[in-house]
């Protein structure tokens, strides 16, 4: 289980809360902004918990952001799920 500091949380809130100004929704934003902050990628399951966001919400959000290629996609040995990641070097784009 993702353990969030209250740091962590209230960025995560913060890029929620501007996040309709660019156009998305709250959870969208949300999403990025943890995958932003995460040191690992996280599979569905953890995004969910540590949003308290619903599976559809999260899968049809992580398709979009993957559709504007602001986050990817990886595998990782010995699990069946996907997992997902922000790139933290802007400079990449």
């Amino acid at each position: 289980m993702i353990v969030l500091s209250e740091a962590k949380r209230l960025f995560i809130n913060r890029w929620g809360e501007i996040s309709p100004n660019w156009g998305i929704s709250k959870a969208m934003g949300q999403i990025h902004a943890l995958l932003l902050i995460s040191e690992d990628a996280l599979c569905h399951d953890q995004i969910m918990k540590a949003l308290r966001i619903s599976r559809g919400n999260v899968h049809n959000h992580i398709t979009q952001l993957m559709e504007w290629n602001l986050i990817g996609k990886k595998s990782i040995a010995g699990s069946r799920k996907e997992y997902y990641f922000a790139e933290k070097d802007l400079k990449k784009k």
